[in-house]
């Protein structure tokens, strides 16, 4: 074990190991290291002043009571990996793990630094074009949606090669494959991105009924028109999402998972995609989905939501709804209008 700055530098077989030597038991939310433990002494090496923040985060990414997986990208160049995990008290500070090289890093950041690192990655300081845009649907309506996006980008890059105009069609087994494909490792795909934050495996259980499922809430929604013999294809909503889409120059994806009021554990799962002229959020939270563009403003509020400390006693995490109905700006239950445009939300959040 090394030290970088104030970062614990570890291989998963001396985590295993410490894990082993604190008689530590990982939870349903904590980290599962598969390494078998290394047969040295790992606390011996830590410096006796920072043993304590050692055993300390060790447990919280152990026993967390909230834990988000956070994944960044910046053009299809650079990907950070990371898991954040929160203790059972409000110690101000979180912990993360995350990948170095062949080593793991574990160390200790603000909820403050990991919101303001969001809102750089998305860039939100050179401005976000507030075109209003909220889209409900199932899991299956979003993740077909990603699937499309994906086909049409792999039309698109074929095209380019062979110096032709890409035409935007596509059937029911070309998003089937492409879902099955989700579980590759390869972040420049917003499907195989969005995936690696979602808990479990979900693509990998959708069946041929839950692609048709998507694809009609996509007809419903205006996104695509059937053309007929099995065969869809874009409207010109639907083609000025994908074009944003196909436009992405960085990506953020938050998989939340926190102990709620009952003792049960509610996920939630965020990916913000920030194109040259929008931030699209895509948001997943039970069976209540969501695409919608949002304001710098209502980033914010999400992820000043998703960085914050856990409150198990007081509330679940926070509904799917919770976004306006006219511009998609995020919104708490008990705002009376949108702080982005001013629409009145009596009645509550669409």
């Amino acid at each position: 074990m090394n030290m970088d700055e104030h970062d614990f530098i570890l291989t998963e077989a001396e985590i295993a190991s410490a894990q082993r030597e604190l008689g530590l038991e990982p939870s349903e939310l904590g980290l599962n290291q598969r390494a078998d433990p290394s047969p040295a002494a790992v606390l011996d090496a830590v410096q006796p002043d920072e043993r304590r923040r050692f055993d300390w985060t060790l447990e919280t990414l152990l026993t967390p009571a909230k834990r988000v997986l956070f994944n960044y990208s910046v053009g299809n160049e650079s990907l950070t990996r990371s898991v954040v995990a929160w203790d059972h008290s409000d110690a101000g500070e979180v912990v993360t793990l995350a990948l170095s090289g062949a080593m793991l890093r574990i160390g200790t950041r603000t909820a403050e630094e990991l919101t303001l690192l969001s809102a750089n990655v998305l860039g939100v300081e050179s401005g976000v074009k507030e075109t209003p845009l909220s889209l409900g649907m199932s899991p299956a309506g979003l993740l077909t949606w990603l699937a499309l996006v994906e086909q049409l980008q792999a039309l698109e890059l074929s095209a380019m090669l062979r110096h032709h105009t890409p035409m935007r069609i596509f059937n029911r087994s070309d998003l089937e494959a492409r879902l099955a494909g989700a579980i590759e490792e390869d972040f420049r795909w917003p499907l195989m991105f969005f995936t690696k934050v979602l808990p479990g495996d979900l693509p990998a259980a959708f069946t041929a009924a839950d692609v048709d499922r998507g694809i009609d809430e996509l007809a419903a929604l205006e996104l695509v028109e059937a053309s007929g013999n099995g065969v869809w294809e874009m409207t010109p909503q639907g083609d000025w999402l994908v074009d944003e889409m196909l436009a992405s120059v960085s990506k953020v994806g938050c998989g939340t998972a926190a102990y709620l009021f009952d003792g049960t554990i509610g996920y939630r799962t965020l990916m913000f995609v920030r194109t040259p002229r929008h931030l699209i959020l895509h948001l997943i939270e039970g069976d209540e989905c969501v695409i919608a563009t949002v304001s710098a403003g209502g980033l914010e509020r999400f992820l000043v939501d998703v960085f914050d400390s856990p409150e198990t006693e007081e509330r679940p995490i926070r509904s799917a709804q919770s976004f306006c109905e006219q511009c998609g700006n995020a919104i708490h239950p008990d705002d009376l209008f949108c702080a982005n445009c001013g629409n009145p939300l009596t009645g509550g959040a669409s």
